[in-house]
C-alpha cells in the first residue's frame, strides 16, 4: 500500500471519527445552553408578568389614594362628625358617586365615620370589614390597607382596600373600596411568549382569608375551576414553592396537580399577596434537544462525507502551504505583525497567500494608525471625547481627569449634563439639539462642575456624524482666560470711570 492511500484511508477514518465525536460534543455542549435558553425565556416572562402584576396593583393603589386625598371629600366627612349635618351626607354620597362613574376600574366605595358607623356608600353593594378587621390590616402605602382578593356573586373577583381618611392630623374615619380584578384575569390568559398549543401555564394563586390556596382562573382542562381550591403536592410543588415566597426556575423535581413533570418559573408579589408560575410540561420543554440531537446526526454524517472529500484534496495538494500560511496567522496574532507568507504558486493556495499579505499588510497599517491616535488621545493637553446626542460620554482622554478630577468611569457612567452649571443647562441642551441635527458646534462656551465642587469655563469645537450618531468635540480649558478677560473688563471700567471724573473736573473749572 503507497503512502497516497495510505494518506486516504487515513483521513477517511479520522474523518469519521471526528465527526461522531463532534456530533456527540456539540449536543453535550448545546443541550445546557438550550435549557438555559429555555429556562431564561419562562424567567423572563414570569419577570415581564410579576412586573404586568405590580403595575396592575400600583394601578389599584392609586386609584384608592386618588379618591382618599380628594380634600372636598375629607372636609365634608369633617363637617358631618362634627355637626351631623345632613347635607354633607349627600355631599359625600355625590363625591363617591362621581368617583365610581369615573373610575372604571372601582366598583364600589364606602365612608365609616370616626366611630366607624356607616356615613355612606356608591356603586355595587359590597361587604364592609369591622373596625377591628380593620386594625390588622398590613399597610401597602401610607394610610391605605389591602383586603385581599375575593370572589362576588357576579361569578367575578373583586379587590378590598381600606384607606384612612384623616385632615390637619385629625382622624376622621375610613375609605373602603371595592375594584374590579379583570386586569389579573387577563394576565393569567394572556399567553404571549409561550406556545398557543403547548402544555405551558401561567398561573396566579392567592391565599383566601381562610388560608386556602385559590386560582384566579381555569388552570387546564380538568384541573381547578375559577376560584377552587388548588390541591398543593409538597415541596415539588411550583405552587407550593411560589407561594413560600421563593422566586426562581426550577427544571428537575417538580411535579403541577396534574402529576405531570414540569419546567417553572416562579415569582411571588407579597405586597399583594400573590403567587405567580409560568411552567410548561418537561416532555415539551425538552422537545428541542430532541430535535437538536437528529439534527446534529444528520449533520454529522453530512460534514463526514464532505470531510472525507476535502480532507483528501487538503491532504494531497495543500496541507504543506496551509500549514505554513497557519504558522503565520499564529506569529502575527503572538505581536510579530510583518510576518508575512511565503506567496509560491499561482494556484488557489497561492492566491490566499497573497491575499492574507495584503490583509496583513493593512492590519499593521491600521493597528499603526490606531497606536498613533491612542497616543494623540492619551497625550492631548485639550480635552478629547467622544459623546452620543443622549448626553452620555462614550469615551474620554485623560485630560477630562486632569481638569476636573472626575475619574473615566464616573464620567461615562452619568449624562455629562449632570456636571453643567445650572445656568448653562439650557443652552448646552440647545446646543446638543444642533448636532443631533448634523450641525457642528464652533466655539461655544459652558462651565463644567469639577469634583471638589468648582466650575471651570470650557470652549467647545463638535461634530456630528450623522451615520453612527455620535459627536466628536475638543474643549480646551478657558477658565483662565476668562478670569483675564474679567480683570480686563473690570480694569476698564475703572479707568471710564476716571476719565468721566476728569472730564467733570475740567468742565468745572472752565
Amino acid at each position: 500500500m503507497d503512502i497516497r492511500t495510505k494518506l486516504v484511508f487515513t483521513l477517511v477514518v479520522v474523518a469519521l471519527v471526528s465527526m461522531f465525536v463532534l456530533s456527540l460534543a456539540m449536543y453535550a455542549i448545546a443541550e445546557p445552553a438550550l435549557r438555559d435558553s429555555r429556562l431564561d425565556l419562562l424567567e423572563a416572562l414570569a419577570e415581564s408578568k410579576r412586573d404586568d402584576m405590580e403595575q396592575v396593583f400600583a394601578g389599584w393603589v392609586d386609584r384608592v389614594r386618588l379618591v382618599a386625598s380628594r380634600t372636598q371629600l375629607r372636609v365634608s366627612l369633617r363637617e358631618h362628625d362634627r355637626t351631623g349635618n345632613p347635607e354633607t351626607v349627600d355631599h359625600i354620597h355625590r363625591i363617591l358617586t362621581d368617583a365610581v362613574d369615573a373610575v372604571d376600574v372601582i366598583e364600589a366605595l364606602a365612608v365609616f365615620d370616626a366611630e366607624h358607623h356607616l356615613v355612606t356608600s356608591a356603586g355595587r353593594e359590597m361587604d364592609l370589614a369591622g373596625r377591628e378587621e380593620l386594625l390588622q390590616l398590613d399597610s401597602v402605602a401610607e394610610g391605605i390597607g389591602y383586603r385581599g382578593i375575593s370572589p362576588t356573586g357576579e361569578g367575578d373577583l373583586r379587590v378590598g382596600f381600606v384607606a384612612r381618611l384623616s385632615l390637619e392630623g385629625e382622624a376622621l374615619g375610613d375609605l373602603h373600596v371595592r375594584l374590579n380584578a379583570q386586569p389579573l384575569l387577563d394576565l393569567a390568559e394572556d399567553r404571549a411568549g409561550m406556545e398557543q398549543d403547548g402544555s405551558g401555564e401561567i398561573v396566579i394563586v392567592t391565599l383566601d382569608e381562610n388560608g386556602v390556596p385559590r386560582a384566579l382562573h381555569r388552570l387546564h382542562p380538568g384541573g381547578p375551576e375559577f376560584w377552587e381550591p388548588v390541591q398543593l403536592r409538597g415541596e415539588g410543588d411550583p405552587i407550593s414553592i411560589a407561594l413560600s415566597g421563593e422566586e426562581a426556575r426550577f427544571s428537575e423535581g417538580l411535579t403541577d396537580d396534574r402529576g405531570h413533570e414540569v419546567w417553572a418559573a416562579t415569582r411571588y408579589l407579597p405586597e399583594a399577596g400573590l403567587a405567580l408560575i409560568v411552567k410548561v410540561d418537561k416532555d415539551e420543554a425538552r422537545a428541542p434537544f430532541t430535535q437538536f440531537r437528529r439534527q446534529s446526526l444528520r449533520l454529522a454524517l453530512s460534514l463526514g462525507a464532505l470531510a472525507i472529500l476535502v480532507g483528501t484534496v487538503l491532504g494531497f495538494r495543500f496541507s504543506k502551504p496551509i500549514k505554513d500560511l497557519a504558522d503565520v496567522a499564529d506569529r502575527i496574532r503572538g505581536g510579530a505583525l510583518s510576518a508575512r507568507a511565503v506567496e509560491a504558486g499561482e494556484d488557489e493556495v497561492g492566491l490566499l497567500s497573497r491575499t492574507f499579505n495584503d490583509m496583513a499588510d493593512e492590519m499593521e497599517e491600521q493597528v499603526s494608525l490606531l497606536r498613533e491616535f491612542k497616543r494623540y488621545f492619551d497625550l492631548s493637553r485639550d480635552m478629547l471625547c467622544i459623546a452620543a446626542t443622549d448626553g452620555y460620554f462614550k469615551r474620554v482622554n485623560p485630560a477630562f481627569q486632569r481638569t476636573l478630577g472626575w475619574t473615566t468611569d464616573e464620567l461615562v457612567s452619568q449624562s455629562f449634563l449632570t456636571f453643567v452649571h445650572p445656568d448653562d443647562l439650557k443652552k448646552t441642551e440647545r446646543e446638543i439639539a444642533r448636532l443631533a441635527k448634523g450641525l457642528p458646534v464652533i466655539s461655544f462656551e459652558n462651565r463644567y462642575r469639577t469634583k471638589g465642587g468648582e466650575y471651570r469655563h470650557f470652549m467647545w469645537t463638535a461634530h456630528p456624524d450623522e451615520a453612527s450618531g455620535l459627536i466628536y468635540a475638543i474643549a480646551r480649558d478657558v477658565t483662565e482666560l476668562e478670569r483675564v478677560w474679567e480683570e480686563k473688563e473690570e480694569e476698564t471700567r475703572y479707568l471710564r470711570r476716571r476719565l468721566k471724573e476728569a472730564e467733570a473736573k475740567l468742565r468745572g473749572t472752565s
